[in-house]
């Protein structure tokens, strides 16, 4: 995307897109385009999420049931069991579900994600992202709390 300027590409961090699938809640997603890094020879494969992106997936989440960071990464195509574009939940990247790996990288605070987390797309349609038991609405919000 080019700047006001036409001189540089500027990225965005924050969700894209909201949408609905026939049975799940409305999910809000935020979709990057990513390089697999590590090994695959090591079975050693993530993908890079910087501090920021991971607090602002967090931070969306206490407005919709879902939050999904979704990567688009053509590497993937080649993988069985994955797609070029693939999720994971934002919930499941939370400290009491998944120890994240975290380093410097460009001189900012940046985890390490395993592709073992992420799932193909198509999967939406086969499985609810939230049971339906997860979803409690209060008396106070209009919106399903997670329990």
């Amino acid at each position: 995307m080019l700047t006001p300027d036409g001189t540089d590409v500027a990225y965005y961090i924050a969700p894209d897109i909201a949408f609905t699938v026939p049975g799940q809640p409305t999910m809000l997603a935020q979709v990057k385009a990513k390089k697999l890094e590590g090994s695959l020879a090591r079975n050693d494969t993530f993908f890079y999420l910087d501090e920021r992106q991971l607090h602002l997936l967090n931070r969306a989440a206490a407005f919709f049931p879902a939050v999904l960071l979704v990567v688009y990464c053509e590497t993937l195509a080649h993988l069985p069991g994955y797609s070029p574009f693939s999720y994971v939940n934002a919930e499941d990247l939370r400290e009491k579900r998944t120890e994240l790996r975290k380093r410097k990288v460009s001189g900012k605070p940046t985890f390490l994600l395993p592709l073992e987390l992420f799932r193909p797309i198509a999967h939406l349609l086969e499985e609810p992202v939230l049971p339906p038991a997860s979803l409690v609405f209060s008396g106070t919000s209009p919106r399903p709390v997670l329990h």
